[in-house]
């Protein structure tokens, strides 16, 4: 997993760039749209003593393994490859690829099994309408390129020629120049690139290199190649070139191959096209660290030899004229750059696949994880707000109940209060009846010839007593003595009359009848009727002064319907204790005298 991680996610490429006597190695790092370098380093067949190749293999996996599991990218020498602009007719997408396939076969002359290619869409040029700039080698030559690094392998992501690596490394730095060329002067062999229209549309290589030079000096001065490489790296011969006629030789020939290359290119172009004197040469490679070459080039050919420039992201000492290859590599690896080919074998090509499918899966999990993550801390937030929500109200809800638990004992003890004066106010009104009832009853006697033996209420009529019962003055009495008592009165409200009627019986019953009609009228009543005879008490009058037959008892009820009938209390709505029970001490001669005022 973690060398999936560092080859697909990471932002970092280790770049190997095999030459024939040198080992380039660059790590760049960063965002696509800058890579930073990181790491640069060189490895000299002549200074490490690796004459070998085996040697020189177990060097390069020694220096890998220093650098782990980084990603990787190989660059391959350019003689292997062979790139062309192939154009074909218009074509779905689809059916492009096999006819790239096709002419790729047809490139190679070899079966399509033993070659590796890939290919990239360009824009028109010239006489090409749908031209693709083909990349081909055969199989076998870049694995034998990719069994020298090793178990290595396994971080290998890219395989590039030094052709595409150089344009790479032009389209991020010279992306406004319309015509240039790209040269890397090489151990053994020289890579030249064209740019036109600021596309790559040639690249060839030609075999004379930076050994050339030392072969030169070696040959003059009858000198061993490690002797004269050694003078070369130390007497800076190109500072000093009519010491060295032969190097002169070597270098005029190197240029008259370059310009040769470029003459036969541009020769179908007309003339007016060609300008030289205009055509900047970016050149490249390890012998421009040797002072004097590059001025005596531009002194001895009408080309603009120009160095490159270091990126702005690397360090000021980066010697990107060495490693302008590497670096265009490591930059089309990191980022989306034209012309991006890679020579990676069908095998590497699955496994990359795979692998990537795999990191896919992984971070569709990886995705699918926060994604259940954020959605339970999301409803544990917000499960926790109505937690906290149902805390405050229920907070609320205490304390409205505190609130109506103190309202109701308000109430309950306003009602106590109201029970205990009750009593007094149904005595105040029926002291109140009473008064109006005298004038009435008198009113009567004038106008009948009538006289009254009894009034009373009905209450002490039916008790047979005016005098009032004993007084508890415990809570429990007093509730149910008042509720007895507003339970009675408002059933017993009214009065009883005895009247006397002389005359004839039929006579005293038509009187007692107009009687009977005449308190009916009065508004005070709601009812006037006569008593009946079973519930008549005998015993309050004194038997001497009835008249047989003659005696009629009446109950007056008295309309109530504007006073409500007291609530009867509850004994648990009136406080208990010390202080209570000497209030109701207290209130206990009072309650004594509204009982005998009603009475």
């Amino acid at each position: 997993m973690s060398r999936l991680k560092n080859r697909f996610i990471q932002a970092r490429r280790l770049i190997l760039d095999l030459g024939a006597s040198h080992i380039k190695l660059l790590l760049l790092a960063g965002t696509a749209s800058r890579p930073r370098v990181i790491d640069y380093r060189l490895i000299d067949f002549h200074e490490e003593g690796l004459i070998s190749s085996d040697e020189v293999n177990y060097q390069l996996r020694q220096v890998l393994d220093e650098y782990g599991d980084e990603p990787l990218t190989l660059v391959v020498p350019e003689h292997l490859t062979v790139s062309r602009i192939v154009d074909l007719p218009k074509l779905p997408r689809k059916a492009v690829a096999a006819a790239i396939a096709n002419e790729t076969f047809n490139l190679a002359g070899l079966g399509e099994s033993s070659i590796v290619y890939d290919y990239s869409a360009i824009q028109p040029q010239g006489s090409y309408r749908h031209p693709y700039w083909v990349t081909l080698a055969q199989e076998n030559e870049i694995l034998g390129q990719v069994r020298r690094i090793g178990s290595a392998e396994e971080n290998l992501v890219r395989v590039v020629p030094p052709s595409n690596a150089l344009m790479s490394t032009f389209f991020d730095q010279q992306a406004d120049i319309e015509q240039a060329v790209l040269v890397d002067i090489g151990a053994t062999n020289s890579v030249v690139v064209i740019i036109e229209g600021g596309q790559g549309i040639h690249s060839v290589s030609f075999p004379i290199g930076a050994e050339r030079f030392t072969e030169a000096i070696a040959t003059e001065q009858g000198l061993s190649f490690e002797e004269a490489e050694s003078i070369k790296r130390s007497q800076h011969p190109f500072q000093r070139l009519d010491e060295f006629p032969g190097l002169v030789r070597a270098v005029d020939y190197w240029l008259y191959e370059l310009e040769r290359l470029l003459t036969d290119w541009f020769a179908p172009i007309p003339q007016e096209r060609l300008a030289f004197p205009t055509l900047k040469v970016l050149l490249s490679g390890g012998e421009l660290v040797q002072p004097g070459l590059l001025p005596y080039l531009r002194e001895k050919s009408v080309l603009d030899f120009q160095p490159w420039q270091v990126p702005s992201d690397a360090p000021s000492s980066f010697p990107i004229s060495r490693y302008a290859v590497a670096y265009g590599a490591g930059i089309s690896s990191l980022k989306q750059l034209p012309q991006c080919i890679s020579l990676l074998p069908p095998y590497l090509k699955r496994t990359q696949e795979k692998a990537k499918r795999v990191m896919l899966m992984n971070w569709a999990a990886l995705l699918s994880f926060i994604l259940g993550i954020g959605v339970l801390i999301y409803a544990t937030s917000q499960k926790r707000q109505l937690v906290a929500e149902k805390e405050a109200l229920l907070k609320e809800t205490k304390s409205a109940l505190q609130e109506i638990r103190k309202i109701d004992e308000l109430y309950r003890q306003k009602e106590l209060e109201h029970a205990k004066i009750s009593p007094l106010i149904n005595a105040q009104q029926e002291t109140a009846n009473t008064l109006k009832m005298i004038p009435l009853l008198q009113a009567i006697r004038k106008q009948f010839d009538v006289w009254f033996l009894l009034f009373a209420d009905k209450r002490s009529y039916f008790q047979g007593t005016t005098f009032p019962s004993g007084l508890n003055p415990t809570n429990q009495s007093l509730v149910a003595r008042t509720n007895r008592l507003n339970k009675a009165s408002s059933r017993q409200q009214g009065f009883i009359t005895e009247v006397a009627i002389p005359g004839e019986a039929k006579s005293s019953l038509e009187t007692r009848g107009a009687i009977v009609s005449a308190l009916q009228e009065k508004e005070l009543f709601q009812n006037v009727d006569a008593l009946p005879a079973e519930q008549r008490i005998t015993n309050w009058l004194d038997k001497n002064f009835v008249l047989s037959e003659r005696t009629y008892t009446l109950q007056l009820q008295i309309d109530n319907t504007s006073t409500p009938a007291p609530k009867p209390l509850d004994a648990t709505a009136i406080p208990t204790g010390e202080d209570e029970a000497e209030s109701d001490d207290d209130q206990a001669n009072p309650t004594s005298k509204m009982d005998n005022a009603t009475d």
